[in-house]
């Protein structure tokens, strides 16, 4: 591990201690297995990736295994529930059966279904959704109402249109009705961990199709006949909704009682400092007041204009809070951003600033400047 790594990075799951469990994991029910040659091979994923170690221990575990695909997944799938792995390191063996297993999709589609189980096989699941895009619908659609909520969960993640870190479903992205039968099923699912997938899902095609979702959760309220369906709901549609909300889509803030139209004051915006240094956090404040003489319902966010390379800038939106604000109200809002490295992101020393959204509206904006970032202004 390089000096300035991370140790706590995901890549390191996938480090030596991985082949000496994976070693254990397979040797009893695959004795021919070359255990030293495996472990070996930890040595050349020192300088690679998360991503690139899947890729470099599934082709490595090819060449040691049998090349008949079924006596491979046979071994594979008894290893997967040993004791002696952590559920991280079944990552690799879905990676196996998406990149060898296209000519058996039966098989390769009920090992997926075990698979996901133990270890998520949300991106395994794609390119069998691109390459035979119909069955492998229909089998997904089957697992939405299965038993198992890591089953259910699968059936929404796998077939997201823009799921991170996983390829994009282009005809998805083109035509979402295809997904929405796995949806309808999930919509009022037991299991918040499955509702949060189904509102990452409305939220990837409402960054294409905004009118589809606002028909679909229209459709939906009429459906919700008690009030427990109604909370399931409602926390779906707060968290399918919040990138239109935060671009203040009008008809995305309705479905919150959030009016375009409103009447408020904000004073005494005060920043801990107009100085930030990389590690630090940026505290501030302000008053916000209704000038109106009836309740409203404010959505109140923040935007950073991030400095970046030859003076440009991006800006992202950062959630604050939802408030309900009476006439005679002062409510003060306080919020703390740390800045620090991150690998998405970098960094720029210079000007930045930051707006008051409320309602998709930006109100008031301040200036500070950032340094000690890696990134010199150019």
């Amino acid at each position: 591990m390089k000096s300035d790594e991370n140790p706590k990075a995901l890549k390191h799951k996938l480090g030596k201690n991985y082949f000496i469990r994976m070693n254990e994991a397979i040797s009893p029910i695959y004795p021919k297995f070359d255990k030293k040659s495996f472990l070996k091979y930890h040595i050349s994923l020192e300088n690679l990736t998360l991503k690139e170690r899947v890729s470099k221990i599934r082709d490595i575990l090819y060449e040691l295994l049998p090349k008949n695909y079924n006596e491979a997944i046979s071994i594979l799938m008894k290893t997967s529930s040993s004791p002696k792995l952590e559920d991280f390191d079944l990552w690799p063996i879905t990676d196996y059966i998406q990149f060898y297993g296209q000519n058996d999709k039966e098989l390769s589609l009920k090992s997926l279904k075990e698979l996901t189980k133990l270890f998520t096989s949300e991106w395994a699941i794609r390119p069998f959704l691109i390459n035979d895009t119909q069955k492998t619908l229909s089998f997904l659609i089957n697992c939405s109402a299965d038993q198992n909520k890591h089953v259910r969960r699968w059936a929404s993640e796998g077939s997201r249109p823009r799921l991170p870190w996983g390829e994009q479903l282009k005809s998805f992205i083109k035509d979402p009705s295809l997904t929405l039968p796995i949806l309808e099923n999930l919509k009022f699912d037991d299991e918040l961990y499955v509702r949060k997938s189904v509102a990452n899902h409305l939220n990837d095609i409402s960054k294409d199709h905004p009118n589809i979702i606002f028909e679909l959760l229209n459709k939906w309220k009429k459906e919700a006949n008690s009030e427990e369906k109604k909370e399931k709901l409602n926390w779906i549609i707060r968290h399918s909704l919040r990138n239109l909300i935060k671009e203040g889509n009008p008809t995305a803030l309705s479905f919150l009682d959030v009016s375009t139209k409103f009447d408020i004051h904000i004073e005494n915006i005060f920043f801990n400092s107009d100085k930030i240094y990389m590690g630090k956090n940026l505290e501030f404040s302000f008053i916000i007041s209704s000038k109106m003489k009836k309740q409203q319902n404010l959505v109140i966010d923040y935007r950073i204009h991030f400095l970046r390379d030859k003076g440009k800038s991006s800006i992202k939106v950062f959630k604050l809070k939802n408030i309900s604000i009476s006439p005679a109200d002062r409510i003060t809002i306080t919020k703390k951003h740390l800045f620090k490295e991150i690998s998405t992101r970098k960094y720029y020393n210079g000007d930045h600033k930051l707006d008051i959204q409320i309602n998709g509206k930006v109100i008031e904006s301040k200036t500070f400047k950032i340094f000690g970032a890696n990134q010199i202004k150019k």
